[in-house]
């Protein structure tokens, strides 16, 4: 019973970070359309070239540039990484803020 527990923890983890992933993704979103007044929207462009998620807005990818030495093994780390990249400039601006108090 005990594992069964952990294996439900574990489960509820996993599917909280990607909650958490997409609620990013459409906080960005929120965020970018507050401050330029417009009202993108997400689409996903699949084909035999690509797998993407774009705003709507776009009705050909163009941006196949990055080559697959670059890549990410998943969207959920490609999710993370720019999470990561956003809360490590957060961070760097409030410390540089706090030294100017």
């Amino acid at each position: 019973m005990l594992g069964k527990i952990a294996a439900l923890e574990e489960e509820i983890k996993r599917l909280r970070a990607d909650r958490d992933r997409l609620d990013f993704l459409d906080r960005c979103n929120e965020r970018l359309n507050a401050h330029c007044g417009t009202t993108y929207r997400w689409s996903l462009i699949m084909n035999h070239n690509v797998n993407r998620l774009m705003l709507g807005h776009m009705d050909v990818d163009l941006h196949d540039s990055a080559p697959p030495s670059q890549g990410l093994p998943s969207c959920r780390d490609a999710i993370d990484r720019e999470m990561e990249r956003i809360e490590a400039a957060r961070s760097a601006r409030a410390a540089l803020e706090g030294r100017g108090s």
